[in-house]
């Protein structure tokens, strides 16, 4: 299973063919014959974290069951790895990782952004302070205007594709070893790219051209509810690892099954995604239905309901009521 999903996933995304004697092919071998509903969440966790007692941390909170999670630790601990961490970076290191790059086609981009400024190649991107990661981030979007302005729109979006769907750090936006505080600050400062920056180019961005704006939002919700393990394992279908009984799981058809602490993510998200969308920007205003299209808050059909009503020419009703209903693609 794990095979056929990376196989399908890398060619939309363009990654690089997967050897046969390559670390992820012996791996997802026994991945496959194992880890059923679980294999995408365990598959997250051993790629995510350095050590397994903060593997087993995440583990038990989501209810994964222990001993899947080590059988396969030692599959993937086994093979030898060179990881870039890119929280040791200082910020304006960080910043240049993404942004600072030549612009290369898009089935080249994932081989690109395994390798630093100076071609060096890496296998994993673990960072040691995740809590630090978070923080660039922060720093980065709430400047992303200024910083913006010194690379070409072509740069800026190869640069949000390595963040959010190459090294997928909105991952760590949804990890609950890093402060609350902390994440929920870094969502609310995403309405800063709108704000400063896509309102005011001269050129609107076009999701053809620039689909990093227009993904950005579809990529870290979609994150929000996989990390909840909500899309692929049903209701009441998870184990306690501690009884091995079946126990309700967030659902993302139905937002009050969650736990407080995604609560607060979740409304973080809203929020600002409503306040985006009142900017009098069409593409700002396009990105943010995008992303309420695909939040699964109570409140979204309202919200795009009353956007409808009030501006009723300004895009094509069938995708705003796809927006409104949640089932936009």
């Amino acid at each position: 299973m794990y095979r056929a999903v990376f196989a399908d996933n890398s060619q939309k995304a363009g990654l690089p063919a997967i050897g046969p004697n390559s670390w992820q092919t012996r791996w997802s071998q026994s991945v496959d014959a194992t880890l059923g509903p679980y294999q995408l969440p365990v598959t997250r966790l051993i790629r995510t974290w350095r050590t397994l007692s903060e593997a087993e941390r995440i583990a038990h909170f989501r209810s994964i069951p222990a001993i899947l999670l080590r059988h396969h630790w030692v599959a993937r601990v086994n093979e030898e790895c060179k990881n870039l961490d890119l929280s040791a970076f200082a910020f304006d290191e960080f910043v240049a990782f993404f942004f600072a790059r030549n612009v290369v086609p898009g089935n080249e981009q994932y081989e690109y952004f395994s390798t630093d400024l100076n071609g060096e190649k890496y296998d994993d991107f673990v960072p040691s302070s995740p809590d630090r990661l978070v923080n660039h981030l922060t720093k980065l979007i709430t400047e992303f205007a200024s910083i913006a302005t010194k690379y070409t729109s072509a740069q800026v979006d190869q640069a949000i594709w390595g963040l959010w769907s190459i090294r997928c750090l909105q991952q760590f936006l949804f990890e609950r070893m890093v402060p609350l505080e902390s994440r929920v600050g870094c969502i609310r400062a995403m309405s800063h790219v709108y704000i400063d920056y896509v309102s005011k180019r001269e050129k609107d961005p076009d999701k053809d051209d620039d689909g990093g704006i227009w993904m950005w939002w579809d990529l870290i919700v979609h994150d929000f509810w996989v990390e909840l393990i909500c899309e692929k394992v049903p209701l009441a279908s998870r184990v306690d690892p501690s009884t091995y009984n079946a126990v309700p799981v967030a659902y993302r058809d139905d937002p009050s099954t969650i736990d407080s602490e995604s609560r607060i993510l979740l409304e973080a998200m809203f929020e600002t995604l409503t306040a985006i969308l009142a900017i009098p920007n069409r593409s700002s205003q396009q990105s943010a239905l995008h992303g309420l299209g695909h939040l699964y808050h109570p409140s979204v059909h309202d919200t795009v309901q009353r956007f409808i009503d009030s501006n009723p020419t300004g895009f094509e009703l069938k995708w705003l009521e796809q927006c409104r209903d949640c089932r936009v693609l």
